[in-house]
């Protein structure tokens, strides 16, 4: 389960509180510029809310960017890697290399006296017959 970094919850643009001259004032109907009054308010308050959202989409996208960078020097290192060891095995010349003599059956190296599929290829002298 991913960690919260933020909580983007959005507000009440709209909303707000009619000042009162007095405490037991009764409120007026509608006066000359109050509808005016609100639709400012209420674009004003959409505008903050998108400037917040515009920042923290920023950060998140910038972190995102570090994460990329991150993965793609890992994967240029992989990839150097990887470089290496093909050229290491392109210059790797089978004919030069010493291979153990394993018995699988009897799980020994070397010297096997009691195998019995070692004294068969021996007594045979043929290397056609594996085992």
């Amino acid at each position: 389960m991913p960690f919260v970094q933020r909580v983007v919850t959005p507000k009440y643009v709209a909303r707000s509180t009619k000042p009162s001259h007095s405490r037991g004032a009764v409120s007026l109907p509608v006066q000359d510029y109050e509808l005016e009054a609100i639709t400012n308010l209420t674009l004003s308050n959409a505008l903050r809310q998108l400037a917040s959202l515009v920042l923290i989409s920023n950060q998140i996208f910038t972190e995102l960017n570090k994460e990329l960078a991150s993965v793609s020097e890992r994967s240029l290192g992989i990839k150097q890697r990887i470089d290496n060891l093909s050229t290491r095995v392109e210059e790797f010349d089978p004919k030069q290399v010493t291979v153990l003599d394993v018995c699988i059956s009897c799980s020994s190296m070397g010297a096997r006296d009691g195998c019995f599929w070692y004294m068969f290829r021996q007594s045979s002298h043929s290397a056609t017959y594996n085992h």
